[in-house]
């Protein structure tokens, strides 16, 4: 069966805890404070208990709260300061969570041929595959500290979203948003592969950056849960205020 057509929605404990990291993310919840109690976030949330002690324990698994017995639920210390690389969160969300104001452009969007690296990376029939190809940019007051060029098969979103899209640029942030309102199956887990570079760039040769200025390109790929990908894209970072740290578990 096609997984374009089946969705597996998410469990309430992962609901949940999407939405408590949200809230840390967002300056809610800072680091050393307190969160709810389970029986508080049960009834804000709509949940059971039950779901909300799991929804905390899927938090202190992945290091963004820690729990210390009898006293409560605490943030960490580096849930809101320090991204890791295992953590698919958008680039808007870090920015935010870093107490940064910012600004999407989109620069254009248009309806083009896959070619032959987004085709290969999609495991699109051909190169002649139509894609919604759009062009965007993270501001911080006048600087720019990252460019993006996304693809995303019609095949994934269909030929009406792509043609509403060209239309209204501001369904094109974030990239998750346009996927999960016009596809069945959202992204799972992104792929991605670092790499230096200098300008100028592929795809954004006319910047007004000077030849030889260091980037870091990011080359992207979102799967579903069943391990098709369905989006690809091309990000160009350039002096940045995030922190990104791996995270290496002992097993």
């Amino acid at each position: 069966m096609d997984d374009t057509r089946v969705s597996k929605p998410a469990s309430r404990t992962s609901q949940l805890a999407d939405r408590v990291l949200e809230a840390i993310r967002s300056g809610e919840y800072q680091s050393g404070d307190q969160l709810p109690t389970e029986h508080a976030l049960a009834e804000r949330y709509g949940v059971s208990r039950a779901s909300a002690r799991a929804a905390l324990g899927m938090l202190a698994d992945r290091g963004f709260v820690y729990r210390l017995h009898g006293h409560g639920t605490f943030v960490s210390r580096r849930s809101a300061r320090v991204h890791t690389l295992n953590e698919a969160v958008s680039f808007g969300t870090m920015l935010a969570a870093q107490g940064l104001e910012y600004e999407v452009r989109v620069h254009d969007a248009a309806v083009v041929r896959a070619g032959l690296e987004v085709a290969s990376a999609l495991d699109l029939e051909s190169p002649d595959a139509p894609v919604l190809r759009f062009r965007k940019s993270f501001l911080v007051g006048s600087e720019a500290y990252m460019h993006n060029v996304n693809s995303v098969p019609l095949a994934v979103i269909g030929a009406d979203a792509a043609e509403r899209a060209c239309e209204d640029h501001s369904v094109l942030d974030p990239l998750d948003s346009l996927i999960d309102s016009n596809s069945a199956a959202p992204t799972a887990y992104v792929l991605s592969t670092l790499e230096p570079v200098s300008a100028p760039l592929g795809d954004y040769e006319e910047l007004p950056v000077d030849d030889g200025t260091p980037f870091i390109k990011v080359t992207e790929v979102g799967w579903t849960e069943k391990d098709r990908p369905i989006w690809y894209s091309i990000e160009f970072h350039s002096a940045s205020p995030l922190v990104m740290q791996v995270m290496r578990v002992k097993y």
